[in-house]
C-alpha cells in the first residue's frame, strides 16, 4: 500500500477580482471547515483504497487457486487421453471375436440363461 504524506495549508486566499462561488451564499466559509472536510473526504478515499487493495488480493489469490486447478485438470485429461490410447491399442492387437473360450466349445450360457432354462424345465 502507498502512503502519500499529506500536509494541509490553508487555501490561497481569494482574488478580490474573482467572484466567490458557494453552494450556500449566506454561509461564510472557514478555512477550518474547508481543511476538516477535505481531511475527512482523504480518510474515505484512503479506505476506499484500501478496501480496492483487499479485493484485489482477494481475487489474486482466487485466480491463483483456478489456475492449479485447471492445470490439475489437464493434468488428468492428459492421463486419461494416454488411457484410452493404450485400452485401443490393445484392443486391435485381440483377434476377432476373441473372448477366452476354447474355439470348439460354445460359449457357456450365463447365469440367466441357466435360470430361465431351469424354470423351463429344460
Amino acid at each position: 500500500m502507498v502512503v502519500v504524506p499529506v500536509t494541509l495549508e490553508p487555501p490561497p486566499a481569494p482574488d478580490p477580482g474573482e467572484p466567490e462561488t458557494r453552494s450556500d451564499p449566506g454561509k461564510p466559509i472557514s478555512v477550518r471547515d474547508s481543511a476538516g472536510a477535505a481531511v475527512a473526504e482523504l480518510a474515505t478515499l484512503r479506505e476506499r483504497v484500501a478496501g480496492w487493495e483487499r479485493l484485489g488480493a482477494e481475487l489474486a489469490t482466487e485466480r491463483d487457486a483456478w489456475r492449479d486447478q485447471a492445470a490439475r485438470h489437464e493434468e488428468a485429461a492428459q492421463q486419461l487421453r494416454t488411457l484410452v490410447a493404450q485400452a485401443q491399442q490393445l484392443t486391435r492387437a485381440l483377434p476377432a471375436g476373441d473372448d477366452g473360450a476354447p474355439p470348439d466349445q460354445p460359449p457357456r450360457p450365463g447365469p440367466w440363461q441357466r435360470l430361465r432354462r431351469r424354470l423351463r424345465g429344460e
